[in-house]
């Protein structure tokens, strides 16, 4: 058996990266290449009191603006616990764009801007060659993506599902893909489980991007445990929750006892064609709706809608918080 945990002979074969904004986590497990979060992750910590002043700052600063709204305080909020974290990472933070938005390309690209600038006007302020925006796999939300790429605004598709989304998003030029092993449901419903996980999908997506010499790099999420994790050790990137980060730190590496890399082996079969130029749209909606069963199309608007519901919660909070600082102002 190795001296060294799961953990950190995970860290010497993919880039590790932190599925939370408890720098707590980033402290004692840190560092991180990438620290990524979503509307989910930012509700769960701005509800700690320990965050309390946090929020309480992130109201200020949106009555500093024109037209301070929940949204906005909640970009903010969401911005300033990711700052909190930088220290302890080498790459990007990850701000997730309002799933509201997912439909529409302009106001995807509008969004992903404004957060930009946000990240610019805080203190300390952070450039934008550190942040990664992290929008749904949308057709629409992939045009918002090559708009930005074509800025410098790095761009991360998530809610991925199939290997469709995955070519498009190298052809718009995104810096990552986020294939999901699990549908996101499984993080909300303790019963749920994804009878057709994503393994496939974030291994060929790999396979297709490093044949066709894309930039785009592969970071996998939304695991439910540590043989998932252990299973796509491999893949350019993973980012994983606290809970499971916790897990592998606990357990030193046993190369008899570790579950077989799916990275390492064939997973099915891809297609190997070159890198082209932006499908024609109402082929590709057709070619995500028709991959795997139709199993893909349906887990990316599952996730948009999950993700809208914790995007109203999050406003929820930030506007009740805005509107008492409003009043003691």
């Amino acid at each position: 058996m190795s001296l060294v945990s799961q953990l950190d002979r995970l860290r010497s074969l993919a880039a590790v990266d932190c599925d939370t904004l408890d720098v707590t986590v980033a402290e004692s497990l840190g560092p991180f290449v990438d620290c990524t979060s979503n509307q989910a992750i930012a509700l769960f910590e701005l509800q700690k009191p320990t965050n309390a002043p946090l929020l309480i700052t992130a109201a200020k600063l949106a009555l500093s603006y024109p037209n301070p709204t929940p949204t906005l305080t909640a970009d903010i909020a969401s911005c300033l616990l990711s700052v909190g974290i930088l220290p302890y990472l080498t790459g990007y933070i990850h701000t997730q764009t309002n799933p509201f938005n997912a439909f529409s390309t302009a106001a995807t690209i509008a969004d992903a801007r404004r957060i930009v600038a946000i990240y610019a006007s805080l203190s300390p302020s952070v450039p934008k060659e550190r942040v990664c925006i992290k929008i749904p796999s949308t057709w629409e939300g992939l045009m918002a993506c090559k708009t930005l790429e074509a800025e410098g605004i790095r761009t991360l598709a998530t809610t991925l599902f199939t290997l469709e989304q995955a070519k498009m998003a190298a052809a718009v030029g995104c810096t990552y893909v986020a294939p999901y092993v699990n549908a996101l449901r499984v993080h909300f419903e303790p019963r749920f489980v994804d009878v057709n996980p994503g393994f496939d999908v974030a291994v060929q997506a790999q396979r297709w991007f490093e044949a066709n010499g894309a930039k785009t790099k592969v970071l996998a999420a939304s695991f439910v445990s540590v043989d998932e994790v252990l299973k796509l050790r491999g893949l350019r990137h993973l980012t994983v929750s606290p809970v499971l980060l916790a897990g592998l730190a606990a357990k030193k590496w046993d190369d008899n006892d570790v579950v077989e890399s799916l990275v390492e082996v064939a997973v099915g079969q891809v297609e190997l064609e070159g890198v082209g130029e932006v499908a024609e749209e109402a082929k590709w909606r057709l070619a995500v709706n028709r991959e795997g069963g139709g199993w893909g199309a349906q887990k990316l608007v599952d996730a948009v809608n999950i993700f809208c519901g914790m995007q109203e919660k999050l406003e929820l909070l930030c506007g009740k918080e805005l509107e008492k600082v409003k009043a003691e102002m």
